[in-house]
C-alpha cells in the first residue's frame, strides 16, 4: 500500500506541475487514502485545494499535517499555507498567528515575512475603507436630518455605493465586500438590506475580504502566497 500510494503522490506532483491541480488534488487524495500517515500527503493536497481556492479543504488539510511530528521544513509549509487558507477565509488573526510562528522556528523566512506584511497591510487597508463607508453613512445621516451640504461631516449627500439607505455600515465586520451581497440580492434593495443585517448578525459569515479576488490588495497581491514551497517530494 505504502508503494501504491508513493505513485499516487509521484502522479499527483506530476499533474500539480502542469497546473492541473484538480486531477493532482484527487491523486493525493488516493495516497492519503493508501497511506493516511504520511504528513506529506496532507501538505500536498492543501497546495492543491489552495490553488483552486478549496480554502477550508486546505486549512483542514494543514491541520491533520501538524498533527504529526514534522521536520521545521514540512511544518512551515504546512504552516504557510494554513496562513493563506486562512487569510482567505477572513480568519486574519489566525494567519498571523501561523505566519509568526514560522518567524519563531525560521527568523530568516522571506515568505513569512512578505506574507505577514502583506497580511497586516491588507487588515489595515480594510480597517481605512469601513472607517470611509461609515464616515459617508454618517453624513448621509446628517444630510438627512437637515444638515446644510458642506456642514462638517456632510460629505455632499452622494448616495454610499453599494449600500442601501438605512443601513449602518459599521455594523458590518472590516472590510466586508458589499458588492458580494449586492450580486446575490439581484437588485433588489429590501433583499440586500436583508442579506447586510444578517451579515452584520454573523461577524461576516467568513465572506472574502474587499478587493481579494482582484484589484488593489486582492489576489494579486496574494498570490505569491499560493507557492508556498512547492510540493512535496519525499
Amino acid at each position: 500500500r505504502l508503494e501504491r500510494a508513493e505513485r499516487f503522490k509521484a502522479r499527483g506532483n506530476d499533474l500539480f506541475r502542469t497546473g492541473k491541480f484538480a486531477d493532482a488534488l484527487t491523486e493525493y487524495s488516493k495516497a492519503i487514502n493508501e497511506h493516511p500517515e504520511n504528513p506529506v500527503y496532507y501538505n500536498n493536497r492543501a497546495m492543491a485545494c489552495l490553488k483552486i481556492f478549496r480554502f477550508e479543504q486546505a486549512e483542514e488539510d494543514c491541520n491533520r499535517a501538524l498533527k504529526f511530528v514534522l521536520k521545521e521544513a514540512d511544518k512551515a509549509k504546512a504552516l504557510l499555507r494554513r496562513a493563506t487558507a486562512r487569510t482567505a477565509l477572513q480568519k486574519y488573526a489566525e494567519a498571523e498567528k501561523d505566519l509568526r510562528q514560522v518567524l519563531s522556528v525560521e527568523p530568516n523566512n522571506r515568505q513569512a515575512r512578505e506574507d505577514l506584511q502583506n497580511l497586516q497591510q491588507m487588515k489595515a487597508d480594510m480597517a481605512a475603507a469601513q472607517q470611509r463607508m461609515v464616515a459617508e453613512f454618517q453624513a448621509q445621516r446628517q444630510l438627512a436630518a437637515g444638515a446644510a451640504p458642506g456642514a462638517p461631516g456632510a460629505g455632499g449627500g452622494a448616495p454610499l455605493p453599494g449600500v442601501p439607505m438605512g443601513f449602518d455600515p459599521s455594523k458590518l465586520p472590516p472590510g466586508f465586500d458589499v458588492s458580494q451581497l449586492a450580486a446575490a440580492a439581484g437588485g433588489n434593495p429590501e433583499a440586500l438590506m436583508g442579506l447586510m443585517e444578517a451579515a452584520s448578525a454573523n461577524g461576516g459569515g467568513g465572506g472574502v475580504p474587499v478587493g481579494f479576488l482582484g484589484g488593489p490588495g486582492g489576489l494579486g497581491d496574494l498570490g505569491h502566497m499560493f507557492g508556498s514551497g512547492g510540493v512535496g517530494r519525499r
